[in-house]
């Protein structure tokens, strides 16, 4: 697979005050993972076709930096009580300030298509009956341009999907702690190449969305959202960490990164199933 480089070295000197507490206060809805992390990237392929856990942690994607005035930098400082110095690996100065994409309070806010990209979720159908199982699909088409995937030395998400449930059309919610996970060094692969797609089929442990559906629950709706970054523990109401400086190149390169939600799949509980 091709790979593409684009982290440059970051020096970081940091005083003053830490950033405040996380909120306990959870948003309307949060996001899912699905399979949790691995160690090695290589590892991935292997996990996926497990049996895979949702867990109960909130997650959102990462984000590229943006690349600020000198104005905006002083006051986003100002904003965190601390001070940063940041150098590229050629020692020349770097203002930028941590990003996300826009973490949605609706899924009316998420684009069911983004730079060509859709994502298609449904039941398999011809699954053997299991009732500890629920076994989906999920379809990622690229347009015209290739679809990548961010890896990790030391953590890489099982999956590159996040997902949002509603239990009896109320959408579940959880307080996240934030903070981001410590990995190494992390690149980008392609993952579906241009004008192709790419189709995960994924076994579902059961119980694990027992702390998503209490118990009288009729109906779950499922809605998977990919990006091309990792999704970290994440609290919306929290100030985003600067961990990396990009090269001014290579965030031309990789912006904007993809955002895209797939399909709303509802789920009727039928006996001790989930269909």
């Amino acid at each position: 697979m091709r790979s593409f480089a684009f982290v440059c070295v970051v020096i970081l000197s940091c005083c003053g005050a830490a950033p405040p507490a996380s909120s306990t206060t959870p948003p309307p809805r949060s996001f899912f993972a699905l399979g949790g992390d691995v160690y090695r990237a290589g590892e991935v392929a292997q996990a996926e076709t497990g049996l895979l856990r949702f867990d109960a942690t909130p997650r959102w994607f990462a984000g590229f930096p943006d690349e600020v005035t000198p104005e905006v930098y002083d006051a986003w400082v100002r904003q965190r009580g601390q001070f940063r110095r940041q150098e590229s690996s050629m020692g020349s100065p770097v203002l930028q300030i941590p990003s996300a994409p826009d973490y949605p309070t609706s899924l009316d806010a998420l684009p069911k298509t983004d730079q060509g990209a859709t994502l298609k979720l449904a039941t398999v159908v011809d699954a053997p009956a299991n009732e500890r199982e629920l076994v989906l699909s999920l379809t990622l088409a690229s347009g015209e341009r290739a679809i990548r995937r961010e890896v990790e030395h030391r953590r890489t998400n099982v999956l590159p999907f996040l997902f949002a449930i509603e239990a009896d059309g109320k959408p579940v919610s959880r307080a996240a702690n934030g903070g981001v996970s410590e990995g190494g060094s992390n690149r980008f692969i392609e993952l579906v190449p241009a004008e192709s797609q790419k189709t995960w089929t994924l076994r579902v442990a059961v119980d694990s969305l027992a702390t998503f559906a209490p118990a009288g629950t009729k109906e779950l709706s499922i809605v998977a959202v990919f990006s091309e970054r990792q999704h970290e523990r994440y609290s919306p109401v929290d100030p985003l960490p600067l961990d990396e400086v990009w090269s001014s190149e290579a965030l031309q390169e990789m912006k904007p990164q993809i955002v895209v939600r797939s399909n709303d799949l509802r789920l009727r509980k039928e006996g001790n199933r989930w269909r």
